[in-house]
């Protein structure tokens, strides 16, 4: 795969994405509120990010079709987790990004 290709990945750029967050937050030393409360809200929104792209890939796997958003679909979902959201995989990485902050 070309290297231009492999950058323009959803991986890529949620841990691109998670590094800024991160450094922003170290650079900035940002805290809003008791690190137990943010830590617990953080785990939940991770865990729910990871959740949710589990079930998407599981529902896509059941119907066959490619995760790969460059490639052309083999089938319409319209049940499971894609019923609620249109991109449930990015719904998760932005959880995941929210946790980050």
């Amino acid at each position: 795969m070309p290297f231009h290709k492999l950058i323009d990945t959803r991986p890529v750029w949620l841990i691109g994405c998670l590094g800024v967050s991160w450094g922003a937050a170290v650079a900035l030393c940002v805290q809003f509120a008791p690190p137990s409360v943010v830590e617990a809200l953080g785990g939940i929104l991770v865990a729910c990010g990871i959740a949710l792209m589990i079930l998407a890939v599981v529902q896509f796997q059941r119907h066959k079709t490619t995760l790969i958003p460059h490639h052309i679909p083999d089938a319409l979902i319209t049940t499971g987790v894609v019923r609620y959201s249109r991109n449930p995989i990015y719904l998760g990485d932005a959880m995941m990004l929210g946790a980050s902050l």
